[in-house]
């Protein structure tokens, strides 16, 4: 119990300097400029205690919180070390409240990912999203939100699967969501790896039988 407790005190340390940081400012104030220009989000909030329906005794504080056609989203800005556990946990939390979690980064770079940035990668069918002054500058001009996105995209090699790294900006209307595993993604990284292993085991199943 005794751990469990400074466990907590230390991830809410660590958690209360993040939100004091100006990178993390000023990737919230993007977020929230981000969705109030765009009229398909309403209540629009900034570090507004989320309490639950189900457990009035359990709360969370998201960065952003809005409500929209697909019902209530939380936006998280990651811009340093987050914890697994941390991760997974508020997965669950939004899970429970039929809401849906939105991880945003500040800034992606494939060539440097920490190992908790793969955690988000490869949770999220291997794709990022990004929050920047541009795509806050589109998002206001078109009236619609906009996220860069970082995606791994397969490639076949003989009979080895390769990657490489594609980034867009593309409107919010574009992400498949999925409230049940709590995930958005673009470009559907795991449906088109699965397609190219199954043509590479096929055309091996072949060569043995010529």
């Amino acid at each position: 119990l005794a751990r469990h407790k400074r466990t907590a005190s230390f991830h809410a340390r660590k958690y209360h300097g993040l939100r004091e940081s100006e990178a993390h400012k000023k990737i919230k104030a993007l977020i929230e400029a981000s969705l109030v220009a765009d009229p398909q989000f309403s209540e629009v909030k900034s570090e507004r205690q989320w309490r639950s329906k189900r457990d009035p005794k359990s709360r969370r504080q998201p960065d952003v919180q809005a409500s929209s056609p697909i019902g209530q989203i939380a936006f998280e800005a990651q811009l340093s070390t987050t914890f697994l556990d941390v991760v997974v946990e508020r997965r669950s939390f939004y899970r429970d409240e039929g809401a849906l979690l939105i991880w945003v980064m500040g800034r992606f770079d494939p060539d440097y990912r920490r190992m908790t940035t793969d955690d988000l990668l490869f949770s999220n069918n291997s794709n990022i999203f990004v929050v920047d002054d541009e795509t806050r500058q589109i998002s206001e001009d078109q009236s619609r939100l906009h996220l860069r996105c970082h995606y791994r995209v397969p490639d076949r090699s003989g009979e080895s699967l390769t990657d490489r790294w594609e980034s867009r900006i593309v409107p919010f209307d574009d992400l498949t969501c999925d409230l049940e595993s709590q995930r958005a993604w673009y470009f559907d990284y795991e449906g088109k790896a699965a397609a190219i292993r199954a043509e590479i085991e096929n055309d091996v199943r072949e060569r043995k039988r010529a």
